[in-house]
């Protein structure tokens, strides 16, 4: 094999003629009589052995060392076989190494693609890393944080209170699920097991986050205007009985004096089908005094002048509303707004009753020993917590009623939940075949 390709180095170098070298070989060109001078020194001048080049040629290798003295006449009476021979020297390695490269590139194409073991490992490690990040308090820690950035934001006024106090239930939500729910996301739950837990939080999310949603965001009201002393208002329901909250706001004509002045107020409401019911409050307008350092004080106006009241309304008749009294300093005129109550409590308790069903079912297949009853716990604590919101939320409900709210709901429903779980936990888990 080294023979064979010295005998093409030669013949490209030494024997053929160039067009661009004037008939020349690239030798005679570039060394000239130095190439001559070391071709006729002893080294060169020994009679190599015939190589296998040479013999498919014709002539010997010594021949073959002396290109000086074969003129292309040499070549022109050499014949055809040495014009196929110089074209296969030249395009037969051409040939092989083209066909080397369609070889490879046809393998390349049809080798099936395969992920090597230490992708699959690192795609593995990557998805516990995550499952365990989501497992831990990193997630309720991030909501909590949304919740103080969006009171604070609340504080500045660059968000309504409507939208702060819906952030803060939906986060609040969040973190409850996530500590009830936070087990299954280990990676080794069944899928009818995980669609289960999947449906359980949507549907937990949607009950729950109802009576807020329709306190914080309440219908607009069917009624708002002034009733002033002996002067009756009807106010059209169109029909529609029901619930009514009603929201009355006194005035206190203006004073420069700090003093403290109270008022008195009395509303008759009637309806031509049965309810005659009297409305009746107070409003405030006093003066405190707050400390400021160890000396200094400052003086606090507060006032209180507004009220709410519930009306049951079982015909959904029109009705009539009367200011029969008003005593203190507040004139005798009030301010009245009346709007449909959009929460239905007997249909939110039949829904929670589903819920905290499932929620049984739920802490059952929790994949933590010993069971505790997590989901029933909370789930009885966000019922009683919305509805607490629903009826003791003031008019326009803020942070301190969803506080209150939220007080409740843990105060009663954990008991509540705890004492269910103790009675009913084991024999669900001995009914649905999984014990605990």
């Amino acid at each position: 094999m080294i023979a064979t390709l010295e005998g093409r180095v030669r013949i490209l170098s030494e024997v053929l003629p160039h067009a661009a070298f004037d008939g020349q070989a690239p030798d005679e060109m570039y060394f000239g009589s130095n190439r001559k001078a070391r071709l006729s020194s002893p080294a060169t001048t020994q009679q190599p052995k015939t190589s296998t080049m040479s013999r498919w040629m014709g002539f010997s290798a010594a021949t073959v060392a002396r290109p000086a003295e074969i003129s292309p006449a040499c070549f022109r009476g050499a014949g055809p076989a040495l014009d196929l021979t110089v074209v296969l020297c030249i395009c037969l390695p051409a040939s092989v190494r083209g066909l080397g490269r369609f070889e490879h590139w046809l393998m390349a194409k049809t080798r099936k693609p395969t992920t090597s073991r230490p992708t699959r490992q690192g795609a593995r490690i990557r998805h516990v890393l995550v499952l365990d990040a989501l497992r831990s308090g990193v997630v309720p820690t991030i909501a909590a944080g949304l919740i103080l950035v969006a009171w604070v934001l609340l504080s500045v006024d660059l968000i309504s209170s409507r939208l702060a106090l819906s952030i803060a239930v939906a986060l609040v939500l969040f973190i409850a699920l996530h500590v009830g729910l936070s087990p299954f996301l280990d990676g080794g739950a069944a899928l009818g097991i995980a669609c289960a837990v999947v449906t359980f939080a949507c549907a937990w999310s949607l009950i729950i986050f109802w009576p807020f949603h329709r306190t914080i965001d309440a219908p607009p009201p069917v009624f708002a205007g002034e009733i002033h002393d002996g002067k009756p208002v009807t106010v059209p329901l169109s029909g529609e009985a029901g619930r009514y909250w009603m929201v009355v706001k006194g005035y206190f004509p203006p004073s420069s004096a700090q003093v403290n002045r109270g008022a008195h107020y009395r509303l008759h409401v009637i309806d031509g089908a049965g309810l005659d019911q009297v409305l009746q409050g107070d409003f405030s307008d006093a003066w405190r005094e707050r400390r400021l350092g160890r000396r200094g004080r400052l003086p606090v106006h507060i006032v209180n002048d507004i009220s709410q009241h519930m009306i049951e309304s079982a015909s959904g008749q029109d009705l009539t509303l009367a200011l029969t009294e008003t005593t203190g300093g507040m004139g005798n005129v009030v301010s009245v707004e009346i709007g449909a109550v959009g929460f239905a409590l007997p249909l939110f308790a039949a829904m929670g009753a589903v819920l905290t069903g499932a929620a049984l079912l739920i802490d059952t297949r929790r994949p933590i020993v010993p069971r505790t009853g997590v989901v029933t716990m909370e789930t009885l604590a966000a019922l009683f917590a919305g509805a607490a919101f629903s009826r003791l939320a003031g008019w326009r409900p803020g942070f301190v009623d969803l506080s209150v709210s939220a007080f409740v709901g843990v105060v009663v429903g954990v008991p509540a939940g705890a004492i269910l779980w103790r009675l009913a936990g084991a024999p669900v888990q001995r009914l649905f075949g999984r014990g605990g």
